[in-house]
């Protein structure tokens, strides 16, 4: 059976438990594991919880352990670096008090652009 948007939406959206600490639940469908896009979905808006103030800007995981579907799912970030406009962050995904992935998170300050070069090019003679 499919999951529909608003069902995988609420999957996403990890529950905070305690400071830099997330629980998120699953819906593996028909499989006994959870498909990695998940816990880096869940992964990225728990670091985003961490640090509201910033965005995700590229999130890179490692997944070395599989995760059980119908299990809760833990979420600990650590923020490694948060200053006034880059934080870097490890979220450590896991289950049964054993780790199961490690996302790396870069988040910043989002600011308009420090240089912006026109749409077309200006015309110029050889």
């Amino acid at each position: 059976m499919t999951a529909s948007l608003a069902e995988m939406l609420a999957i996403f959206d990890v529950e905070q438990a305690g400071p830099h600490h997330y629980v998120g639940g699953s819906d593996a469908g028909e499989r006994d594991v959870i498909d990695g896009s998940q816990l880096l979905a869940q992964a990225i808006v728990a670091a985003s919880k961490s640090t509201p103030e910033k965005t995700v800007r590229s999130a890179h995981a490692v997944f070395f352990r599989p995760v059980k579907a119908g299990e809760p799912i833990n979420f600990d970030v650590d923020l490694l670096q948060d200053g006034r406009t880059f934080a870097t962050g490890i979220v450590t995904a896991g289950q049964r008090a054993r780790p199961c992935s490690t996302i790396t998170a870069l988040l910043d300050t989002p600011t308009e652009d420090v240089i912006r070069h026109p749409p077309t090019p200006p015309a110029t003679s050889p």
